[in-house]
């Protein structure tokens, strides 16, 4: 009987063995985190949620589900809060910049690391409306960070009304 069930286990499974995780490495995959999708050593797409596990595993989340069709290897980043996660997710989008995400933020790595050095800058670069929008880029973010990723949150913090924060979120692809 048992190598019936055996035999009948092989039919019905894809390889040799079953993929096993220690119930450790499960529990950490159920918790707060960033998932990067890799083909070779191309991003496909950087995301994260509450439950790393669950968030890309979702049928219905559709980068995610483009990104696990194309491809070879998965790396997730396991995070201590929401503020981190959120904070990591950006700053792995900036650097990688993954084929699937959506408004791909274009920023600068430098700048999600403390700021520039504006000695580093052309002077061109070093125009009133630069200055200005990195100021708003960063505050925008911080207050994102502080309130966990909630949007309302973050704009009641800047004392700016939800539609303005939406804005200028949308002119910095935040």
């Amino acid at each position: 009987m048992k190598e019936r069930i055996e035999q009948k286990i092989r039919e019905l499974s894809i390889g040799d063995k079953p993929l096993e995780l220690s119930g450790e490495t499960l529990r950490k995959l159920s918790g707060i985190g960033v998932y990067v999708f890799y083909w070779g050593a191309s991003a496909l797409y950087v995301g994260k949620g509450k439950n790393a596990l669950h968030r890309f595993a979702t049928k219905t989340h559709q980068h995610a589900s483009k990104a696990i069709s194309e491809c070879d290897r998965l790396c997730v980043y396991l995070c201590g809060s929401q503020a981190q996660a959120t904070e990591l997710e950006t700053l792995l989008i900036a650097w990688l910049k993954p084929k699937y995400n959506k408004n791909g933020i274009a920023l600068d790595v430098a700048l999600l690391l403390g700021g520039y050095n504006s000695e580093e800058k052309n002077e061109e670069e070093l125009s009133f409306d630069a200055h200005v929008g990195d100021l708003e880029s960063k505050l925008l973010r911080e207050s994102l960070t502080k309130a966990h990723g909630n949007r309302i949150a973050a704009a009641r913090q800047l004392k700016m009304s939800y539609r303005s924060f939406r804005h200028f979120a949308k002119k910095h692809n935040i």
